[in-house]
């Protein structure tokens, strides 16, 4: 996320399988992936990220970059 707000405000959250809330790995609030926890892996193979917003002119930008991880590889 480009910019840092308040996680009640907007916040990007992680996923592992489904987006049920039992499923939800982490959140992220900050600017930095380092200060919001850094790298994340799946158990499964499907991964959702959901960006929350209390409105549409609160919407942070952000980027991803991701790297397909296979054991014994």
């Amino acid at each position: 996320m480009t910019t840092s707000r308040d996680c009640d405000d907007s916040y990007l959250a992680f996923y592992d399988r489904t987006t049920s809330p039992a499923d939800r790995q982490r959140v992220y609030c900050t600017a930095t992936p380092e200060a919001g926890g850094g790298d994340r892996r799946t158990a499964s193979n499907v991964a959702y990220l959901r960006l929350y917003a209390a409105s549409v002119d609160l919407l942070p930008r952000f980027r991803i970059v991701y790297t397909p991880f296979v054991p014994g590889e």
